[in-house]
């Protein structure tokens, strides 16, 4: 997998597993961003860090995503490391993750119970 593909799977599996992350706004920018662009992986991994430099809790959680995903260091017995799933990284992958909680009660409410 090359960079731009991992940095959109990992980008993807974020959206998927903590969308508490991204606000209502933040999807809808997100959805703008995309929406502009061509299924060209180096474009939407383009669009994905520019977006991360405006949003840095978001980019911390994925830098700490990537560092859990490739730690091999052993922290009592277990090893300390992630397996990120393989997601087909394109544009229609991440408008999915994008929108799969946007507007269901999921996302609300974990919103809510941040609050």
């Amino acid at each position: 997998m090359s960079e731009q593909e991992k940095i959109v799977n990992n980008f993807i599996h974020l959206l998927k597993t903590v969308p508490s992350l991204f606000s209502p706004e933040d999807r809808n920018e997100l959805s703008q961003l995309i929406d502009d662009e061509s299924d060209d992986i180096d474009r939407l991994s383009t669009v994905i860090c520019y977006w991360l430099e405006k949003h840095n809790d978001v980019d911390i959680a994925l830098e700490s995503l990537e560092v859990k995903e490739n730690d091999e260091r052993y922290f009592g017995i277990t090893q300390y490391t992630i397996q990120i799933p393989d997601y087909q990284p394109n544009k229609a992958t991440l408008k999915n993750a994008i929108h799969q909680t946007k507007n269901g009660s999921e996302f609300n409410n974990k919103k809510n119970n941040q609050l």
